[in-house]
């Protein structure tokens, strides 16, 4: 077995060289990461008041995508609140409905 005896120079730009190829590997890592974090999704969130200011539980609440006609719907809570998370980005018509109420419907 033969060993190669290198002179500290060499030493020298073979550790700049890896360096150098270690940060732009780095670079390309956190540069793809960032184009992976770009967000095609939304969320609509709100909440469901009866005419007297008072939190409407249960009602139900349909988003419809007037581009793509994808419907999403979820149900108020308790409180009234109601979210629709991951939803595609775009204009959506929403509708609430509630036992106690007459059907409501307007732009998100």
């Amino acid at each position: 077995m033969e060993f190669v005896r290198r002179s500290s120079s060499q030493m020298n730009r073979l550790v700049r060289r890896f360096i150098m190829i270690f940060r732009l590997t780095l670079l390309s890592v956190v540069v793809s990461t960032l184009a992976f974090a770009q967000e095609y999704r939304a969320q609509i969130s709100g909440q469901v008041t009866d005419p007297s200011g008072a939190a409407v539980a249960g009602a139900k609440i349909v988003a419809i995508n007037t581009a793509t006609n994808i419907i999403v719907n979820t149900t108020a809570a308790s409180d009234g609140h109601y979210v629709l998370a991951q939803v595609p980005t775009g204009s959506y018509t929403l509708t609430c409905e509630a036992t106690a109420l007459r059907s409501s419907r307007g732009p998100a």
